[in-house]
């Protein structure tokens, strides 16, 4: 009989959520516990290295096969939610991961991985619940104090996302992400009473000690600015810069850009709480959009879809690229045309509607409406759900 393995999701590095500078990012991480019941206990671990693989279809059929086996465990649970997580498939992943928390409610884990889905749908008290949930557990977790920050600092509670990520230096002063987090969050403040330059800078320049990094040095640039040390803020950015014009990071490239003209003007750089529903920008990002789907371009078409973005019964962004990729192998598109488009602001997002008219290679061609909801993702816009009326 093998050895049971717990499946956790944990996040790399955040440095700065809200700068639109990166995505949260998760990694399986497999700890070894005690064994469990002979047939379900095989089961779940050949499930487990199927995960491991990234063989998520088959994870998950041998993941139902342990729970006809033997009885449902919380880990078997937890598990199947992971695997649904990077599928993308969001309330799955919180359904199963509710089942686990029923089944232990003492394991903090479940609750860790629950409030990272929530974090995805955008449901920031949920997950700010999960993670107090998870610190109530175990109060010497660091990760549960910053991923609960992280949280904090997107529901716009800067004060209180200071204070967990400053308590999760306490239990490990080299977390450079926590260091980072901070170092963003007092330089680029949009409220002014937290800004504080001079600790961003000490902050910023311990993390890039402890961890070098292009967004760590994007924070040291904002840090520079706002302790008024502008030509070496500038000097960072423009090293940011030329970093993404190598990676190719063209999006990224032109906001770090409107940081370094601040830079260069004298003037800090601070996020804002809502980003502006400009006509002229979301016009621009829809035929933009429209573009990299016409090109049958995967990568640049992906980038305009939000993490758990739902595109008719799809939903999460790697679900619609994959489709998009099947379908295209057979029929891409030859024509898509846009008429005018009609801008609307609906609680903080916006929706973008407009007739199209598609037509593809096999000869295939449709007309209707197209609705997209997008919502803001740091400091640009992301199609957070689409949706397709079919016209005579």
């Amino acid at each position: 009989m093998g050895t049971a393995q717990s499946v956790k999701l944990d996040y790399s590095g955040v440095p700065s959520p809200a700068s639109g500078r990166i995505l949260l990012i998760f990694m399986v991480l497999f700890t070894l516990i005690l064994p469990v019941s002979a047939g379900a206990g095989e089961l779940y671990d050949k499930g487990v290295r199927l995960l491991r693989e990234q063989r998520f279809d088959d994870a998950m059929a041998v993941f139902h096969a342990a729970l006809e086996t033997g009885p449902p465990s919380a880990r078997l649970y937890n598990s199947m939610g992971v695997c649904r997580f990077y599928t993308g498939d969001l309330n799955g992943a919180i359904d199963d991961y509710t089942k686990a928390v029923q089944l232990d409610p003492a394991d903090p884990e479940p609750l860790k991985n629950r409030g990272g889905a929530w974090f995805y749908l955008k449901a920031y008290d949920n997950a700010v619940e999960d993670y107090s949930q998870a610190v109530r557990i175990d109060p010497e977790d660091p990760n549960a104090y910053y991923h609960r920050g992280v949280a904090l600092y997107f529901k716009g509670d800067f004060a209180a996302s200071i204070s967990d990520h400053r308590r999760v230096l306490q239990l490990r002063p080299d977390h450079a992400a926590a260091l980072n987090q901070i170092a963003w969050t007092l330089a680029t403040c949009p409220e002014e009473k937290l800004r504080d330059g001079k600790t961003a800078v000490e902050l910023a320049e311990k993390a890039m000690a402890l961890q070098p990094d292009v967004q760590y040095l994007d924070t040291l640039a904002a840090a520079y600015a706002a302790a008024g040390r502008f030509e070496e803020a500038a000097a960072s950015q423009l090293k940011v810069m030329q970093w993404l014009k190598k990676a190719g990071k063209k999006e990224a490239l032109a906001e770090s850009g409107s940081r370094l003209d601040s830079y260069r003007a004298g003037r800090i750089w601070t996020t804002e709480s809502v980003v502006p529903c400009d006509r002229k920008k979301i016009t621009d990002f829809v035929h933009e959009w429209r573009d990299t789907w016409a090109s049958a371009n995967l990568t640049a078409y992906g980038s305009y879809y939000h993490p758990s973005a739902r595109q008719g019964s799809i939903q999460g962004r790697s679900l619609i690229v994959s489709g998009k990729k099947r379908l295209w192998r057979k029929k891409h598109p030859v024509k898509i045309l846009l008429g005018s488009i009609r801008i609307e602001r609906d609680q903080g997002q916006c929706v973008a509607s407009f007739s199209q008219t598609y037509s593809a290679s096999d000869g295939y061609r449709d007309k209707g409406v197209k609705t997209l909801l997008l919502s803001p993702y740091g400091h640009r816009w992301l199609i957070l759900k689409e949706s397709w009326r079919e016209t005579p």
